[in-house]
């Protein structure tokens, strides 16, 4: 056996360099779709948080014949005492962080769920969704109402 071929057995610098090279590209396109479905599941969470919170509205109604009325502000800091423990408990948070382009307008925050009771007749929840919102609802700032999403 020669030295030539003794030495032969390992891998040279070039290919470690490629091999390292391939790994890391294929790790940074892994982090990018990876945060893509986060903030896909932050804005999934929101919807869904407002779909409970449409619910325990509608249980409040058909339990005291009104809606709850509030001075207008973040949604579990206002009505944590009316809802709680009976309809739910704990309101949801915001997932952080924010999403998107809304903006703080009137001091609502654009990652608040903003909750604004109307002498008991009506309400409404301001939220905000980012740009990878479910299908079914764009990005930006959206309202519910009695009379659902919009």
């Amino acid at each position: 056996m020669d030295i030539q071929t003794k030495n032969r057995k390992g891998f040279t610098l070039i290919e470690l360099l490629v091999v390292i090279a391939i790994i890391g590209t294929l790790a940074s396109v892994v982090m990018i779709n990876l945060s893509s479905a986060r903030a896909k599941a932050r804005d999934t969470k929101r919807v869904a948080d407002i779909n409970q919170v449409a619910k325990l509205m509608e249980l409040y109604y058909n339990d005291k014949n009104n809606y709850p009325s509030a001075t207008a502000g973040n949604l579990n800091a206002t009505l944590s005492l009316t809802l709680e423990p009976k309809y739910l408990g704990g309101l949801p948070d915001a997932p952080t962080p924010a999403d998107g382009s809304c903006t703080d307008t009137q001091g609502k925050g654009n990652n608040n769920y903003w909750f604004e009771g109307i002498d008991g007749t009506t309400y409404t929840v301001t939220f905000c969704l980012g740009n990878n919102g479910p299908v079914a609802y764009p990005s930006g700032t959206h309202t519910l109402t009695p009379a659902g999403i919009r």
